[in-house]
Parts: structure tokens; C-alpha cells; sequence
């Protein structure tokens, strides 16, 4: 396996949810650290969380020392800027990071092992593709870092993807696919997983 890295984007202010959703219960843990759990789980190293707006409340519930935390003072400015953090902690001799959203505490390792297969089958971009339509967490190699870094706003990575060569990787389990942007879409993902 290369050495692949996790960058958990966890900085954003849960303006549309009302209250921290990192610091929502998932489980036996929160939403941050159910993330974390499943980058520990993929073996992904280093695994870098980018955290800004509650970062020291965030911070002080992560359970896991073996992982780096980096803060974005610009997280106001959207996600891209979170990605420019992430990609400049990580180190020169990786061969690239699988991106992950921090409202996604459902995402599970076995679907991260997926998109880590092919990318060390040499593809540059992988993402999933969960009914029809391209889904996170993304992987990118390093050669496309700085292109990463240029990104503005709240986009991310999904402008480049368009003029890029990406491999989806079709994945059936459509719950894989949400995010929690309201507190219907957490109550509706928590009680599918925990069967409540």
C-alpha cells in the first residue's frame, strides 16, 4: 500500500444545523470521532482533523491522541481554505489523501479500503459514485495538491474534478452517500445506524 494520508475537514461552523454537529452523539462517541475511528480503522497515516470554528470544544472530546490537529482561522471563508490547511501539515512523501467530511460519521472503513485499492492502482482522482452521483470522502494524489490549494470558496475539490480523470468507484450502500446538513438528515442517518 502507499502511504496514503486522511484529511478529516471538520472546521465549518454547523450554520444551517443550529449547534456543533461535530459534537453530535454518534453512537459511543461523537460525530468527529467516529470519523476518526474509521481513517484509524483504513490505517491512513497520517491522519490530520482541520478544525475551526469550536475548535478548543471540539478538540478537548476528540479521544484519539494518535492523530494531528490543525486549525483553519479562515474557516469563515469555506471549505477550500480548509483544504490548504489540511494538504500543508501533511508530509513531502505521501502519495496522496483521501478528504473526508466530518458530517459524515457513517462512512465506514470498508468503503475507504475500496477507494484505497484503486488508488494504488495509480489513479489520480478516486471517488465514490453512490446512485448515480459522485459522493465523498475523494482521493487525491499529490501531483494534485497545489491545483487543491488554488481552490476558493466553499467548493472543495469539486470544480477540479471536472476537468480531471477521476475513478468512481460504484457503491451500492446509498446511506454512505449523505451528509448531515439539517437535523432532519441527522435524525434520519443516526436512527438508520443505530436502529433507533
Amino acid at each position: 500500500m502507499g502511504k496514503i494520508a486522511a484529511v478529516i475537514l471538520a472546521a465549518g461552523g454547523s450554520s444551517r444545523f443550529g449547534k456543533t454537529k461535530q459534537l453530535l452523539s454518534w453512537g459511543s462517541a461523537n460525530v468527529i470521532n467516529a470519523s476518526i475511528r474509521a481513517a484509524l480503522l483504513a490505517e491512513f497515516d497520517p491522519i490530520v482533523v482541520v478544525l475551526g470554528a469550536d475548535a478548543e470544544r471540539i478538540r478537548s472530546t476528540i479521544e484519539i491522541s494518535a492523530i494531528q490537529v490543525v486549525i483553519n482561522e479562515d474557516w469563515r471563508t469555506g471549505q477550500s481554505s480548509s483544504l490548504r490547511v489540511g494538504i500543508e501539515s501533511l508530509p513531502a512523501d505521501i502519495d496522496g489523501a483521501i478528504f473526508m467530511l466530518a458530517d459524515q460519521p457513517q462512512i465506514n472503513v470498508h468503503l475507504l479500503d475500496e477507494i484505497v485499492k484503486y488508488a494504488n492502482l495509480g489513479n489520480e482522482v478516486v471517488a465514490p459514485l453512490i446512485d448515480g452521483r459522485r459522493a465523498n470522502p475523494v482521493y487525491f494524489s499529490q501531483a494534485n495538491f497545489d491545483a487543491l490549494k488554488q481552490v476558493s470558496g466553499d467548493q472543495g475539490g469539486r470544480g477540479l474534478m471536472r476537468d480531471m480523470n477521476v475513478k468512481y468507484v460504484e457503491w451500492l450502500d446509498e446511506m454512505q452517500g449523505r451528509d448531515i446538513d439539517l437535523p432532519d438528515d441527522y435524525n434520519k442517518l443516526y436512527n438508520f445506524y443505530h436502529h433507533v
